[in-house]
């Protein structure tokens, strides 16, 4: 990791990001600072140094400079996501502080008894979750839990486009090498690709991210270039190397020589997905996170929840299919599942979601965050 040298005296502010304010966040008339874990700022490196050791080694050189850091800063409010430990740390150096964490994606529930462990020890005031199901799972915590929906997506609000595609599918699609870029000889695709036609059979207890992550979009998006071929259908693919965290992970030429060979005659933009999805008619969701945020937002979005034994969709309903959501590997029902989404009215999606549908509330402009960040200051000048 390469780091910036910088020196710079640090002014009090309200609000500390501790995630690089990874959701690019921002309070009307509230000072805020973002920490950069790839940035050293030499201004308080004597001092860290001194502390460091007339302290006896009682403490890192690292949590006695954020220490420092933290003391200049002054926080009110730390505020993160809970991907990442750097919210907690500050946390237990400035205890005076009050944290926000909020839920970054979804939790499937094969996770359900890890997020008790996770977040057993984790001191955090305020919970910010996508629905309700967070705070059944912790349980008798003292935190202070508030149903506001993803954050990021709050942030954006929908744009009417004219509809060019007939269906979006939304790529998981994921290099083969987590450490560098897939190169790999073409005529070995298919160890790494598998047909459709393949009969695949998965040991759900050793699922290889290296393959099997690969594996359902290649069945999947097959299915529906046979879909759009019958039906003289355009399909587009909102692919994974187009998003900003995947920019530099993620081959673009790889994720589009993997989609030719299982849609040869799908189409791309140059844009974000959510913008291509609002360019599109139907939305095709296999377990990507951006599935329940476009539904939050009133796009068509069809759950094929063909991996359902390791992710799966929870919804209202026990049923392994309803109106938008099915959860089996019948080809025919797809197809039949598709007929029917690209049939039925939005306004019979909106009625049907209040039913079944508890993935994840939209809340317009962060509103709830908003709210609380108010409250908390206001409290903290009333105490002063």
């Amino acid at each position: 990791m390469k780091y910036k040298l910088i020196f710079r005296k640090i002014k009090p502010k309200q609000i500390l990001f501790a995630d690089n304010n990874q959701c690019k966040l921002k309070f009307e008339n509230i000072s805020s600072y973002t920490i950069n874990n790839r940035e050293i700022n030499l201004y308080y490196l004597p001092h860290t140094l001194i502390k460091y050791l007339f302290g006896f080694f009682k403490f890192s050189f690292k949590d006695v400079y954020l220490k420092i850091i933290l003391e200049e800063l002054k926080p009110k409010i730390l505020v993160s996501h809970e991907l990442t430990d750097r919210g907690y740390k500050l946390k237990r150096l400035y205890p005076s502080s009050k944290l926000i964490i909020y839920q970054f994606g979804n939790f499937f529930p094969r996770f359900y008894s890890e997020l008790k462990t996770r977040f057993s020890k984790k001191k955090i005031d305020y919970f910010l979750t996508w629905n309700n199901r967070l705070p059944k799972i912790l349980e008798k915590r003292k935190t202070k839990f508030f149903i506001a929906g993803s954050v990021k997506n709050n942030l954006r609000s929908r744009t009417q486009r004219k509809k060019k595609y007939d269906i979006m599918f939304i790529s998981e699609f994921r290099s083969l090498d987590n450490e560098k870029k897939i190169n790999f000889n073409p005529s070995q695709k298919n160890e790494y690709f598998p047909s459709p036609q393949t009969n695949l059979e998965y040991n759900k207890n050793d699922l290889n991210p290296k393959k099997f992550g690969n594996v359902i979009p290649s069945i999947i998006v097959s299915y529906l270039h046979e879909y759009c071929k019958k039906k003289n259908k355009k399909l587009c693919i909102a692919r994974s190397s187009m998003r900003e965290d995947k920019k530099n992970k993620i081959s673009i030429n790889d994720e589009n020589f993997f989609y030719k060979i299982h849609a040869p005659n799908h189409y791309t933009e140059n844009c974000d997905s959510e913008t291509l999805a609002e360019m599109s008619k139907l939305i095709i969701c296999v377990s990507s996170n951006l599935g329940p945020l476009l539904f939050s937002k009133g796009h068509k979005v069809l759950f094929l929840n063909y991996n359902h034994f390791a992710y799966e969709w929870e919804f209202k309903s026990q049923k392994s299919e309803g109106l938008f959501w099915y959860k089996g590997t019948d080809k025919d029902k797809i197809f039949k599942k598709i007929d029917q989404m690209l049939r039925v009215s939005s306004n019979k999606i909106r009625n049907e979601s209040k039913k079944y549908f508890d993935l994840v509330k939209y809340d317009h402009e962060n509103k709830t965050l908003n709210k609380l960040i108010k409250n908390i200051l206001s409290n903290h000048k009333s105490a002063n």
